[in-house]
């Protein structure tokens, strides 16, 4: 299976107009809108591509782009998203597939595209976008997974999470614990998707740490609560494990309990899966920056702006650790996940 590049060029830059032309325009639409009056606009929050879950612990701070020029054909944000998720079904998808084929393709096809490594760009919809709603949680963190083959375990969670939708099954992101491979537990996401009436788990960056010579062996592939639980834990189970804070476990009781999975699906064969090898992620970031200066140079500055981007519970209750936001941000994970953004986060 070949993946294609969704690393796409970026718009044609222009030269600016010159300041005084700027300028009259400018004085020019204030005089248009003191004539005929304005309405205040507020962004409405981002609704979730997961209506039965809220992330409402994760930190959203929207801020409105400028309006685009009359000649712009971008997209919107919603729209460069779902051409980005096409796009990866068209490597796999036939509507003819059963449930489970599709569950099985969308699942194999992320382990072979993806690299497990700090995630980048979660805002390049910024660049290749024009206007509509802000993207939530589950969209910005799929794109460092879809569009540059790079993420941790939350990309992968979201990245197959907005394919199985995509197909048309339910599916859902799960926040929750695992064991790390020095011992311990360590904050992780997976999904659960409904095959033929029946919900089960499976864990696509998991699946894909473990191959030995490549193959699959699917270990983590549909599985039930009970094969889930000995090596996972979520929902009631990690508010009954005495973890969490009583805050943590009131979220988790409003939010991720999600659904049961009574059973185990038959195991497919072994498949040996090759992963394609990843770009440079600095060499990306450098597309990037060349990419974003080409936009501004068109339609105006960026602004820094705070993404939707931290993972469930990681938010107002600080997360599983102690004070999660500021463990990212002294860099005490294998990541920074404020660093996967080309454009700064506001302060």
């Amino acid at each position: 299976m070949k993946c294609r590049n969704l690393f796409e060029a970026a718009p044609p830059p222009c030269r600016r107009r010159e300041k005084r032309m700027r300028a009259m325009i400018s004085v020019a639409l204030c005089l248009c809108v003191s004539l005929c009056g304005c309405t205040g606009v507020s962004v409405s929050e981002p609704s979730s591509p997961e209506s039965q879950i809220e992330y409402a612990s994760s930190s959203v701070v929207e801020m409105a782009d400028p309006s685009p020029e009359p000649e712009s054909s971008l997209p919107t944000a919603g729209e460069y998203i779902s051409s980005v998720v096409e796009q990866c079904l068209e490597e796999f998808y036939d509507p003819a597939m059963s449930e489970y084929e599709k569950t099985k393709a969308a699942f194999d096809y992320l382990i072979e595209k993806g690299t497990f490594s700090e995630p980048i760009g979660f805002d390049v919809w910024r660049l290749r976008s024009y206007g509509g709603d802000v993207p939530g949680y589950l969209e910005n963190r799929s794109l460092s997974l879809l569009v540059f083959g790079r993420g941790a375990c939350e990309d992968y969670a979201s990245a197959l999470y907005m394919l199985l939708t995509a197909m048309g099954l339910e599916a859902e992101y799960v926040p929750g614990l695992t064991y790390a491979a020095e011992g311990g537990l360590t904050d992780h996401a997976w999904n659960r998707v409904k095959i033929d009436g029946v919900w089960y788990h499976l864990d696509c960056e998991l699946e894909a740490g473990i191959r030995r010579g490549d193959v699959v062996v699917y270990k983590y592939f549909l599985n039930g609560d009970a094969t889930m639980s000995a090596s996972h834990y979520w929902g009631q189970r990690l508010i009954d494990s005495g973890i969490l804070s009583a805050e943590q476990n009131d979220e988790i009781a409003a939010n991720y309990l999600g659904s049961a999975c009574p059973q185990d699906y038959p195991k497919p064969e072994p498949k040996s899966i090759p992963s394609i090898p990843a770009e440079d992620p600095e060499v990306i970031m450098e597309r990037l920056q060349a990419e974003r200066e080409a936009y501004e140079d068109q339609y105006g500055t960026l602004e820094p702006m705070r993404v939707n981007i931290l993972p469930p519970v990681f938010g107002v209750y600080s997360g599983y650790r102690i004070n999660a936001v500021e463990y990212y941000r002294e860099g005490k994970t294998p990541y920074s996940i404020f660093d996967a953004l080309v454009i700064p986060l506001e302060e």
